[in-house]
């Protein structure tokens, strides 16, 4: 029987993981990670090589627009009777950003080999919730912060585990 820091992310990843393209408008992004649950999702280039990651955090934080980034565009859409509402829908709509527009580029990404031990050790240093996981710079999984507490608590079939 493993010990569950020896398990590794080909082991307990989430496969396939929703993806998105560079292409892909930000309102379909966002469909996504309602539809999944999920709070992220890599992004793909043209290639299919993973290039960078969306999170509802991009979603919510690089949207605005302007020198004034002290009041957010986030909740500037809840208040539908400022005149910045629906200025920055407007903006939105006339110039189509799209996951190339808003995602992380500064990606961490790790091996299938890789232990859950030194996943934890990357989410923890990198601060990140989730880690993509890659055979040749192509996307095979992704471990999530839930995937490694399904680990610890048992959850998750293991080969070798009864």
């Amino acid at each position: 029987m493993k010990s569950p820091s020896a398990v590794t992310a080909g082991e307990i990843m989430t496969s396939p993981a929703a993806y998105v393209m560079t292409e892909t408008p930000l309102n379909e992004i966002a469909s996504l990670l309602l539809e999944r649950s999920i709070s992220a999702a890599p992004v793909l280039d043209e290639w299919g090589q993973f290039i960078g990651i969306v999170s509802e955090g991009d979603l919510v934080r690089r949207g605005s627009v302007g020198a004034d980034r002290r009041h957010s565009w986030w909740l500037d859409l809840f208040e539908s009777d400022t005149p910045r509402s629906e200025g920055l829908l407007n903006y939105f709509k006339g110039h189509g950003l799209r996951a190339k527009d808003v995602m992380t580029r500064e990606i961490v990404s790790v091996p299938e080999d890789t232990t859950a031990a030194a996943i934890a050790e990357v989410l923890e240093t990198h601060r990140i919730k989730r880690v993509p996981v890659v055979r040749n710079g192509k996307l095979v999984g992704i471990v999530s912060r839930a995937n490694l507490l399904s680990l610890l608590a048992g959850h998750t079939s293991i080969a070798g585990r009864d």
